[in-house]
């Protein structure tokens, strides 16, 4: 009886903190206080979960996405420890600065790798919301997480529509925006920028889809059946009327294969009517949200992928970045460094009021900022996911634990592939959300604190 309620008060303290993510976590720079709290919260909450876990081998299974956070901040540490003029002076990318030193006829002191030390620190605390979410996943269970974390997460997702739309019936000027620095005109609920919005919807979307097995499998025509079956699907129908009316364009492209993959490993059972609601809810979505925005003079636009300057176009900011690349890719210029450095390598005649912050490429920046140990770290990341991606999809038994594991797969896959354009997990509720899906795959499925792995002798057997 102890164990189960301090798991469900895990539970609860795990939705709390998403929640707390997710409300004030949606921004960069602008909510940086906002994140310290954040940042705050899961430093003490790490503290006490290890000093009071009793079976802190348990750890183990969560041993190499923590050794590549741990990673990352040791990079963060050896990039702000001082070195010797000497030693500085022949770091890649240093050539101008050591110019400028010498034009004022000003000495050289110790300095260290990272060309903005304090960003370069600051990065560290955005390690622990992340840290604490993978170690709750862990101490609350498979199960439990299975249970809720789809409704939960489709509750928020609504919500965050629901803000959405407030925001853009009430107009720019609007104190529903949270952010001063955002898409005025969009839908962004609880988010500054629109893009990370719509991903957030559409990594729900999988969950939100998942509900349907459970809902199948457990089928009974019942009041309470049928109203739940109804609730899924006008959930499903509100997320598909964001994601339409967020206008990213890359979440448009993603839509289509994450939809296919979602009811591919959520399909309902045959002879369960929710069979029969899915497809026509997703076609009704479409149908209603496009209708909407092609009709209605308020919501004009809003689909609408729209155009930047040609200098802030995602190709010149690529160039640009690659550009700071050819001097920083040994060693990098310093976590959190970017917004300092790049101004470096703009075109004069090109800049104006609006700045380059993120690269829109987040391989590209860690690049750029972390040099080849941070690419090493990110390849290491990818080869740990093959790894367990491919444990999942082998698994022989075809159970409501491992298609929810395989919806989370989906959810990180369209994380790391919006990574490509633009900078999702940059924010800590998506962070957050990613490393939920982390632990997801991750962690046990035991009713029980204990572990129901499939062991073999054979060695060619892949435990999970």
């Amino acid at each position: 009886m102890l164990i189960f309620l301090q798991r469900n008060m895990l539970l609860g303290g795990l939705l709390v903190y998403l929640g707390l993510c997710l409300a004030f976590g949606g921004a960069g720079r602008e909510g940086r206080y906002l994140h310290g709290v954040l940042q705050t919260i899961a430093a003490i909450g790490l503290f006490g979960l290890t000093v009071t876990w009793p079976e802190r081998q348990k750890l183990l299974r969560l041993r190499v996405p923590i050794s590549l956070v741990a990673s990352m901040v040791l990079i963060a540490l050896v990039q702000s420890i001082p070195l010797p003029s000497i030693v500085w002076q022949s770091i890649p990318g240093r050539e101008e600065i050591v110019r400028n030193f010498a034009s004022l006829e000003l000495p050289i002191g110790v300095m260290p790798i990272s060309l903005d030390v304090e960003a370069t620190l600051s990065t560290i605390g955005y390690a622990f919301p992340p840290l604490f979410v993978l170690v709750l996943c862990n101490r609350v269970g498979g199960r439990r997480l299975k249970l809720v974390i789809p409704w939960v997460m489709s509750f928020a997702a609504v919500l965050s529509v629901v803000l959405g739309a407030l925001q853009v019936f009430t107009g720019n000027n609007s104190s529903l925006y949270l952010y001063e620095a955002t898409n005025k005109g969009l839908p962004v609920g609880t988010f500054a920028n629109v893009n990370h919005f719509a991903n957030f919807l559409l990594i729900t979307l999988p969950f939100t889809i998942f509900v349907f097995r459970d809902l199948s499998k457990n089928w009974q025509t019942t009041d309470r059946s049928i109203a739940t079956l109804f609730l899924a699907v006008a959930t499903l129908l509100l997320l598909s009327i964001g994601i339409v009316a967020a206008g990213s364009l890359s979440v448009y492209l993603m839509s289509v294969p994450v939809l296919g993959l979602a009811f591919l490993f959520s399909r309902p059972e045959p002879e369960s009517p929710v069979r029969l609601w899915v497809p026509a809810a997703i076609g009704l979505a479409i149908v209603a949200t496009s209708a909407a925005i092609a009709t209605s003079p308020v919501l004009f636009g809003l689909g609408a992928l729209g155009n930047i300057d040609h200098h802030l176009s995602r190709p010149n900011m690529w160039a640009t970045t690659w550009q700071a690349i050819q001097d920083h890719w040994l060693f990098g210029a310093g976590l959190g460094s970017y917004p300092s450095i790049i101004p470096l390598y703009e075109e004069p005649d090109t800049v104006t009021s609006t700045y380059l912050a993120r690269a829109h490429n987040e391989y590209l920046q860690i690049f750029l900022e972390a040099g080849l140990l941070g690419i090493a770290v990110i390849g290491a990341a990818f080869v740990w996911l093959g790894q367990r991606a491919l444990a999942i999809w082998r698994h022989e038994h075809k159970s409501s634990m491992i298609a929810f594991r395989k919806v989370a797969l989906i959810s990180i896959g369209v994380i790391l592939l919006h990574s490509i354009i633009d900078f999702p997990a940059r924010s800590p509720a998506i962070a957050a959300f990613l490393a939920l899906f982390v632990g997801i795959i991750s962690v046990a499925d035991s009713r029980r604190d204990v572990t129901t792995e499939i062991v073999s002798t054979d060695p060619k057997r892949v435990v999970l």
